[in-house]
């Protein structure tokens, strides 16, 4: 078969601007070291360009969330990456886990097995640490880093501290809770758990006679001390894990008490948007990465503008920047830099009588597939899904099919019929390969990929 195909090289090529470049490409060194050889704490650090241990810089300390049962420090990875490129000194901290204390139940067991490998598992929560332990784990990470300072090339009044959900919890609790040697110089809260007084996290105290006041206790809300440091607290509203008002309650019992609190919330954006692949877009990571950047310019933690940037979802014109006459199922097309984020691509395809596989893929971590069967379809990305069984190619015979994604919405458009549905945030899909009919069993002629929706 002769293919005949045509691909121009549009949109951003991966730069060191780009958080996929510190997720994926950069090469900058994660060091590791033991801190605490008993409960074997990690704490990994990563260095800015042309340091050198007299330096006075500023120190980035990120701390993971994960219910406080999961999660590890090279969740951060990408994060310390851009600002150690910035010029500080990124750490992130490992902290011991929690023991789940959540039992499922085995049907292949009878009941007073698994009341017994419940209990078991009861006592092994209750054996296992608790948040106390937790936040002490990272104090002493604190403490580290600070009698450290003059090794790690910082200033030891320049520790910021971020961390988000459960690493929000203790993150907040370097700013409140611990003693003043181990206290963050500024905080950054993304949709932090600071008050365990509120269901369901109070189930995460150990049990005692007045769990109340025990959670208190570990609550970043009831325990503000008066000397006041900046602090920035970023939430989601569409956060379905962290309440928003337990975000706007911890904000507002700073800024009562002389801090320099700032709140943003992100629309659209659900629980733990700071973290790379995982629940957010890469423009609602960026942006939280944007907002991190200012306040720390904005404090004296850096210096100078930031250097990475938002993704270029806009288009003005309507170019064809793909073409093939004919294409085998499962043909790649790759480009160095990435297809635009919206976009028309049409085709003609004509499945064989049982046919299941993906019609079109933007491959990577931000990209978007668009599966097809007999039965229907499936179009999925990182945060949009939606099935239909009603409209389906048809076996046998030619189909002409169309895909269109704008800011806001997807329109597909087969034989004549348009389906149209609306995304719940504004994101594009991002990726420099496009894989046509993998999986496929199909004839495909007549591809066309647009460099605008229309």
């Amino acid at each position: 078969m002769k293919i005949i195909s045509l691909l121009i090289m549009f949109g951003t090529v991966l730069q060191a601007n780009d958080l996929r470049y510190f997720a994926e490409h950069d090469k900058r060194e994660i060091k590791s070291e033991i801190i605490d050889s008993q409960h074997q704490l990690r704490l990994i650090s990563s260095l800015p360009d042309n340091w050198q241990e007299s330096d006075k810089r500023s120190a980035f300390v990120f701390i993971h969330g994960g219910g406080w049962v999961a999660g590890e420090p090279e969740n951060f990875i990408p994060h310390m990456r851009y600002f150690s490129s910035r010029g500080a000194v990124c750490f992130s901290i490992n902290y011991r886990l929690l023991k789940t204390k959540n039992y499922r139940w085995n049907k292949k067991l009878s009941d007073d097995e698994n009341k017994i490998n419940e209990q078991k598992k009861l006592q092994e929560y209750i054996a296992g640490p608790s948040l106390t332990e937790l936040i002490s784990d990272c104090e002493k990470a604190m403490l580290h880093i600070r009698k450290n300072a003059s090794s790690y090339g910082i200033d030891p009044k320049g520790l910021i501290v971020i961390g988000d959900s459960a690493g929000g919890h203790l993150a907040s609790c370097m700013a409140t809770i611990v003693k003043a040697e181990a206290r963050a110089n500024a905080l950054v809260d993304c949709n932090g758990i600071t008050d365990l007084t509120y269901e369901p996290w109070i189930s995460n105290v150990k049990p005692c006679n007045d769990p109340i006041s025990k959670a208190k206790q570990a609550s970043p809300v009831f325990n503000i001390p008066t000397q006041p440091i900046p602090a920035l607290i970023l939430h989601g509203d569409q956060d379905f894990i962290v309440v928003e008002k337990m975000a706007r309650e911890f904000h507002n019992a700073l800024y009562s008490k002389g801090y320099s609190s700032e709140f943003k919330l992100y629309k659209g954006a659900r629980h733990a948007f700071i973290v790379y692949n995982y629940s957010a877009t890469l423009e609602e990571t960026t942006q939280c990465l944007l907002d991190i950047d200012a306040f720390a310019v904005k404090h004296k933690f850096l210096k100078g503008p930031a250097t990475i940037k938002m993704p270029n979802y806009s288009n003005s014109d309507k170019r064809i920047i793909l073409e093939s006459k004919q294409v085998k199922a499962g043909q790649e097309f790759t480009q160095v830099a990435d297809f635009p984020g919206q976009f028309t691509l049409s085709l003609k395809i004509k499945p064989e009588k049982k046919f299941n596989g993906s019609l079109l893929q933007l491959a990577g971590s931000f990209g978007l597939n668009h599966n097809v069967h007999n039965n229907g379809h499936d179009l999925s990305s990182c945060r949009f899904r939606q099935r239909n069984n009603d409209f389906k190619l048809i076996a046998k015979q030619w189909n002409d099919y169309q895909l269109a994604v704008f800011k806001d919405k997807v329109v597909i458009t087969l034989n004549g019929q348009t389906l149209e549905y609306e995304k719940n945030l504004p994101l594009g899909f991002i990726s420099n390969t496009l894989i046509i009919g993998k999986g496929l069993k199909a004839e495909i002629k007549d591809l066309k990929f647009y460099n605008s929706p229309f």
